[in-house]
């Protein structure tokens, strides 16, 4: 009787053994990945930003509305509710501009820029874009895109910016989506 309770209990022991013997610690998964390698000619876009009159740029690349406007006529030059406040001039808009982007790449690409989700609803943004000789080369807003800005190598296109404001104090939110051609 002993015997044959060591042989089952013999044999349980092995069975168990052998089962946690079934485990691993290293496994190797093939799967297949593409990675396009392009030069910067064939990118399609390289922009950098310049933030300056009353902007800047925070470190995860938005735009901050943070200072004072060219508020003409005097008055309270900080944006507050229900106004209409410019950053940047128009009339020299590639030495005094809110915001600049220059095309980074070798060859001219097209550009174009929207400004989405806008809240709230009673406040716009108007982009207007000026090449370097002041010439306007596109005007986005919360209704109308800016499309086709042709930007050629190493130029920039200078933005002067104005928001209008709703009659609440709510901070002004959106999305502005610049895509290359």
């Amino acid at each position: 009787m002993q015997r044959r309770k060591f042989l089952i209990g013999s044999a349980g022991a092995v069975a168990t053994a052998a089962f946690g013997s079934l485990a691993y610690t290293e496994a190797t998964v093939n799967r297949s990945a593409n990675v396009s390698v392009v030069t910067d000619d064939d990118a399609n876009a390289a922009l950098l930003f310049d933030a300056q009159l009353g902007t800047s740029i925070n470190a995860d690349g938005q735009l901050v509305v943070d200072g004072l406007s060219n508020l003409n006529g005097g008055g309270d030059a900080y944006a507050t509710p229900d106004g209409t406040f410019v950053f940047g001039d128009s009339a020299s808009p590639s030495t005094t501009y809110a915001f600049s982007m220059t095309n980074q790449l070798a060859s001219s690409r097209a550009f174009d820029v929207a400004i989405n989700n806008l809240a709230p609803s009673g406040a716009d943004l108007v982009m207007t874009f000026y090449d370097g000789t002041g010439s306007q080369i596109g005007q986005a807003d919360s209704a109308t895109d800016a499309t086709g800005m042709t930007l050629s190598a190493g130029s920039a296109a200078y933005c002067v910016l104005e928001v209008v404001t709703d009659v609440d104090t709510t901070a002004i939110t959106g999305d502005i989506v610049i895509s290359a051609a």
